[in-house]
C-alpha cells in the first residue's frame, strides 16, 4: 500500500452484523499483513533494497558451481580493509596450520595476499577457489536471493576504460 491508503480489515472483537460498515486500521504494507494463525498465515515475500556495500562471495569456476555469498559489508570501508577481511576469511578456511603461522606474522608476503584491479574494481584472493569482493551499488534481497549491481571496467580498445553496470544474483544461505 502506499502513502494515504488503509487497509481494510474486519474487527476481530467486533461482533456485530455484517451490514455493518468496516472500521478503518493504520496503513500497513500489505506484503507484512499476517492472517489469523487459525487460517493459516499468509506470507508474502518481500523485496528489501539494502543500499550501497561492498558484497564477498566465494566464486569457484573449476567445479561449476554457482557463487556462494560470504559477506555483506558497510559501504564506507575502505578497500583495504576489505582486502584484508577476505584474505583472512581465506586463510582461516583454506590454509594449513604452518600456512597461518606465515600469513599472522607477514601478510604481505602470503601466498594469500589479496590483489586488488584499481583498474577494473574488484578485490581477488585466492585460486580456486576464489573469493571475489566488489562494491555494489545497489543490493535487493528478495525470496532468498540477493541481487546486486556493480560497476566494472572493460578494455574496448579505446584509450580509457568503459564502465559497465553488472548484475549478479547469489543465493542467501539458510533461507
Amino acid at each position: 500500500m502506499h502513502g494515504g491508503e488503509k487497509c481494510l480489515a474486519p474487527d476481530r472483537n467486533d461482533m456485530g452484523s455484517r451490514d455493518e460498515k468496516p472500521q478503518l486500521f493504520l496503513p500497513v504494507p500489505c506484503a507484512t499483513w499476517l492472517a489469523p494463525r487459525s487460517a493459516g498465515a499468509l506470507i508474502m515475500p518481500t523485496t528489501i533494497n539494502r543500499g550501497a556495500g561492498w558484497v564477498v562471495y566465494e566464486d569457484d569456476a573449476s567445479f561449476g558451481s554457482p557463487c556462494r555469498l560470504l559477506s555483506l559489508l558497510p559501504a564506507h570501508r575502505s578497500v583495504a580493509s576489505i582486502a584484508r577481511y577476505a584474505e583472512q576469511v581465506y586463510v582461516d578456511r583454506y590454509a594449513s596450520l604452518d600456512e597461518r603461522f606465515a600469513y599472522k606474522r607477514r601478510p604481505q608476503d602470503s601466498r594469500f595476499a589479496a590483489k586488488t584491479d584499481p583498474r577494473h574494481g574488484g578485490i581477488y584472493v585466492g585460486q580456486s577457489p576464489r573469493f571475489v569482493g566488489v562494491y555494489a551499488q545497489r543490493i535487493i534481497s528478495h525470496a532468498g536471493v540477493l541481487e546486486f549491481w556493480y560497476r566494472i571496467a572493460t578494455d574496448r580498445g579505446t584509450p580509457g576504460p568503459i564502465f559497465e553496470c553488472r548484475m549478479l544474483r547469489l543465493p542467501l544461505p539458510g533461507v
